[in-house]
């Protein structure tokens, strides 16, 4: 699996599983147990799954994606590694430094131009994140473990974050109109739309995330 599909079924594999709760700090983009993360952070990670996306999308014959969607996923995915790196510092695992080969990173550099260190960044968080879901699933599962492939190891850990991160209190900015990771509860404020343009309408610039 690619470094960009195994970003994209992390935050999917985080979808509907926590509850926003309680208000969240000024200029936090959500708050994870006792870790903050910033709406810079979000900002950042937003523009680089953008460019991962539109990859995606392009080769399907899309060339723009709602910005609201887009935001929505980026902060799914901090989230998830926030508790990632939680649950690591509570049960001692190891989180490994992660980056793209030489090989990799000139051809992501051909692929995304002045967005690469972005998107490299951003892959970076997706397999931090994956080595403590693996790491946690080998440990819980045990010999059952040593049977299981390395993808089915990697969303075995998955599931294990996303139970790990129920026992955390969640608090996620409202312009985001997420009710828990994924959710889309409502189109309001700046920061979220609803969802993909529908007859033939094209969203506004400022709300579309473009190549």
């Amino acid at each position: 699996m690619s470094a960009r599909s195994r970003l994209v079924v992390l935050a999917a594999a985080a979808a509907a599983a926590l509850t926003a709760c309680g208000p969240v700090q000024p200029g936090s983009a959500a708050v994870v147990g006792d870790a903050r993360i910033s709406m810079a952070e979000a900002d950042e990670v937003s523009e680089g799954y953008c460019a991962l996306s539109l990859a995606t999308a392009t080769a399907q014959g899309t060339s723009s994606l709602p910005n609201g969607d887009v935001r929505r996923q980026a902060l799914s995915l901090l989230i998830i590694e926030s508790v990632a790196e939680q649950v690591a510092d509570d049960q001692g695992l190891t989180v490994p430094s992660a980056g793209l080969s030489d090989q990799e990173t000139e051809q992501a550099r051909q692929l995304f131009g002045e967005r690469t260190d972005l998107v490299i960044a951003t892959i970076a968080r997706n397999e931090r994140a994956l080595a403590v879901a693996r790491q946690l699933a080998e440990r819980e599962l045990g010999p059952r473990a040593e049977q299981m492939s390395e993808q089915e190891l990697a969303q075995a850990g998955q599931q294990l974050l996303v139970e790990r991160a129920d026992e955390l209190d969640i608090e996620i900015d409202p312009r985001f109109g997420m009710s828990g990771i994924g959710e889309v509860v409502a189109p309001t404020g700046s920061l979220s739309v609803p969802g993909p343009a529908v007859d033939g309408q094209e969203l506004p610039e400022a709300l579309t995330c473009r190549a």
